[in-house]
């Protein structure tokens, strides 16, 4: 069977992204109501999850994957099925000992937008390092096509698969941009806590197997400069805030 799949998701736990309005749990409700079966929130430099958040998603026939949107000298990594020890990683080469000695998958995000957070040379450096290529929301029919299209390039050239994520930090994209994963497993309300590694232990094969197909709508230029322009003006909202409140403690979950 084919599940639905967001795998680069943040919410309003994020320590980085602390204009996002909704919660863990409201993402969990608009992902149920529009069909979704599999979800990683990857909250950015820290993993940030709890086991509460996965038991809701369960009760509403999801299964949650801890997950985070890594740095290495700032440079951004999405690691599915990342555990507490994740922090201990500061370079590539402790980011193969750590993939080494665990069931984790790694997905290059948004390799070739420009930013300081871009993979850039990294990207080429470490190829063995990645167990996928993101094909991203951002783009439309006439705008923003080369970075996806050297994405997929690039996965061709090393045999990797491409992942359709959303890079969710506004619930209203939610389905512009995802996945269709291919597994052999019912991923219901009825699902065995017990079961829920050799699930992901599917998934991630499967994955890597290239058994994943791209749901994507490409934006209208009108659409992207909304995007982009409620991205900059949330942002820009929340930096001065906190400049004035001073900086924000996050409230990290953990059970």
């Amino acid at each position: 069977m084919w599940l639905k799949a967001q795998f680069h998701f943040h919410t309003g736990v994020d320590p980085k992204d602390g204009y996002i309005k909704y919660s863990p749990y409201q993402a969990i409700d608009i992902a149920s109501q529009k069909g979704f079966k599999l979800l990683s929130f990857t909250h950015h430099k820290q993993l940030v999850f709890s086991v509460d958040w996965q038991k809701y998603a369960a009760s509403k026939g999801i299964l949650l994957i801890p997950g985070v949107e890594y740095e290495i000298y700032h440079r951004h990594i999405v690691i599915l099925n990342a555990d507490a020890d994740i922090h201990k990683v500061k370079t590539f080469e402790d980011l193969r000992a750590y993939k080494a000695s665990r069931n984790v998958f790694v997905i290059a995000p948004h390799p070739f937008y420009p930013g300081s957070w871009w993979l850039g040379a990294y990207l080429h450096k470490y190829p063995e390092l990645w167990d996928a290529i993101e094909f991203s929301l951002f783009y439309s029919y006439r705008f923003l096509q080369g970075p996806n299209q050297k994405a997929v390039k690039f996965a061709d050239k090393h045999n990797l698969p491409v992942v359709g994520t959303g890079d969710v930090h506004f619930l209203r994209y939610l389905e512009d941009t995802y996945s269709l994963i291919k597994t052999d497993y019912f991923v219901d309300e009825d699902m065995e806590e017990s079961n829920y590694g050799k699930i992901i232990d599917n998934i991630f094969q499967n994955m890597r197997e290239h058994k994943v197909k791209i749901v994507t709508h490409p934006m209208s230029l009108l659409e992207a400069g909304i995007y982009g322009w409620t991205f900059v003006k949330e942002w820009s909202k929340y930096k001065i805030s906190s400049f004035f409140k001073g900086k924000t403690k996050v409230n990290i979950l953990k059970d």
